[in-house]
């Protein structure tokens, strides 16, 4: 166990190829999918002026409310989903059912929404997943609908740039190994310094590695992250 607090980090650097990626005019649109309970892209997306969809809709008050229908503004080119869910992220009772929101207040038991009426926090603890019965919870609240984007996005998008998955999610590794089988031409490229230890903690991983890396659908470059470039890449 450890204490939320160790994630309220502040971002520092590191970031630097997604604001490669959000800003390159040969994307469309840049998907980030995160595992993280952190905020470090939020605070990097806002530090560089990158506007993005993160499920929530405009402040009310203290929150922001879960709403998936903006993932379908085509003004935003970058989409974040958080499939864990985040250090910022509460229920509260409202209007005679549990809301998720992210709190932007100082205090969620002071929390208020937009008209000043007190909201009500179902604990005090922000709402993320943890432990080894995550996917069950995939099925109810907010997840099922973060869930169904993630899934409709490995039907419509043939590349993934991946870094710092340890492939420790069996529903996720499950759906990762629908989408190898899918297509041929869906290509994930991995930035991972030692890529074979992945096959050590899945077995989906060891089972389709080297089928994978020879049918040219998988291709590691063993850096992590912050230490590689758009240029590089292509």
């Amino acid at each position: 166990l450890f204490r939320s607090e160790t994630l309220r980090q502040k971002y520092k650097a590191g970031f630097d190829l997604i604001r490669e990626l959000a800003e390159s005019d040969e994307i469309e649109q840049l998907n980030i999918v995160t595992l993280n309970h952190d905020t470090l892209v939020e605070q990097f997306l806002s530090a560089n002026g990158i506007k993005f969809v993160d499920g929530f809709g405009a402040r009310e008050g203290d929150v922001r409310w879960s709403d998936d229908r903006v993932y379908a503004d085509a003004d935003k080119r970058v989409r974040l989903f958080k499939l864990h869910g985040s250090i910022d992220w509460y229920s509260f009772q409202y209007e005679g059912r549990l809301r998720t929101a992210i709190f932007q207040g100082d205090d969620v038991a002071n929390a208020v929404d937009g008209t000043g009426k007190r909201l009500v926090a179902q604990t005090g603890m922000p709402s993320y997943l943890t432990g080894i019965n995550k996917s069950d919870a995939y099925q109810r609240g907010i997840y099922t609908d973060i869930h169904f984007h993630f899934y409709a996005l490995l039907r419509e998008l043939d590349h993934i740039l991946m870094s710092g998955y340890g492939w420790g999610d069996t529903a996720i590794n499950f759906r990762l190994d629908s989408w190898f089988d899918r297509s041929r031409a869906n290509k994930l490229i991995l930035l991972q310094e030692h890529p074979e230890v992945l096959a050590n903690r899945s077995l989906v991983f060891a089972t389709g590695y080297d089928a994978w890396k020879n049918a040219g659908q998988l291709t590691c470059v063993e850096r992590w992250l912050c230490n590689v470039h758009l240029s590089e890449l292509r």
